[in-house]
């Protein structure tokens, strides 16, 4: 904005100032001294004075622009920095950035200390090796053979250990990029361990329901609203003499009397209520 680029522009309007005085005190002593007497093979200390102010003033006015597109730029970088600062430091993810030649750690965020539990002093100078991050060495060497063939890995599933021992289950994704002139390397780890266990839990549960579901010696059928039948057990087919196939295509009037008044009672009570008595 305006404002802001005042602070930069204020030396160069410092000279341009100082520009309009030494004209102006020109004119003022071209009005009010004898103008015909001037030899311009032999200046008058005025004049003296006047060419020298020139020359200071050309010197100060370009020193002065490269000052203020210098400030400019460094503002720039100090921007941008810290616009990187914090969305590097802000993401819930983990964030490494690592020496291409020697595995080293360069860079952590907050995020990779609040999953691993180290702390940046602990870190930083290090290898992954000397922190024991890998859970499995074969996936380290699975995903440093990624990176040198691809140039990058894209959520690639491993096994992380913590400061603690724990094991963490991450998504990690990793590019080769160049920082001052040395190749680097920037991971970013993905912690799913939660979600893992939900996925594993859910399976459980799904496991214990068609355990259930099959082995139940009563029949059990379940349709959507329109009729159409997407799962029985053994004890359904049992009971009706019919398989499974049969059931599917056929569908419940094979079955069921559709027309039976009880039916309709039952069906009316299921959109009512959401519970189905037959």
């Amino acid at each position: 904005t305006p404002l802001n680029l005042r602070k930069f522009t204020l030396n160069v309007g410092v000279v341009f100032v100082l520009f309009i005085l030494v004209n102006i005190s020109r004119v003022i002593n071209f009005f009010f001294t004898d103008g015909s007497a001037t030899d311009f093979f032999k200046s008058s200390n005025f004049e003296i004075f006047v060419i020298i102010s020139y020359q200071l003033l050309f010197i100060f006015l370009i020193f002065s622009l490269a000052l203020m597109i210098n400030k400019r730029l460094l503002t720039d970088i100090i921007v941008h920095e810290e616009k990187f600062s914090k969305a590097f430091h802000s993401v819930p993810y983990a964030i490494i950035i690592t020496r291409l030649s020697d595995g080293r750690l360069i860079e952590i965020n907050d995020g990779f200390e609040i999953i691993t539990k180290y702390s940046s002093i602990e870190e930083i100078g290090k290898t992954t090796l000397e922190l024991n991050l890998w859970a499995f060495e074969s996936d380290r060497k699975k995903f440093v053979k990624t990176l040198n063939e691809k140039g990058k890995v894209n959520e690639m599933e491993f096994n992380f250990r913590k400061k603690d021992g724990e094991f963490i289950t991450g998504l990690i994704s990793a590019e080769i990029l160049t920082i001052n002139n040395e190749k680097c390397i920037l991971s970013v780890i993905n912690d799913i361990t939660e979600q893992k266990k939900a996925q594993k839990a859910l399976l459980e549960s799904e496991q214990r329901y068609h355990q259930i579901f099959d082995n139940t010696l009563d029949a059990f059928l379940l349709t959507v609203p329109d009729g159409t039948i997407v799962s029985v057990n053994p004890a359904c087919c049992k009971m009706f003499g019919r398989s499974e196939e049969e059931i599917y295509k056929f569908g419940r009037s094979s079955i069921i009397d559709t027309d039976d008044p009880r039916l309709q009672i039952a069906l009316e009570e299921r959109n009512r209520t959401g519970i189905f008595k037959g």
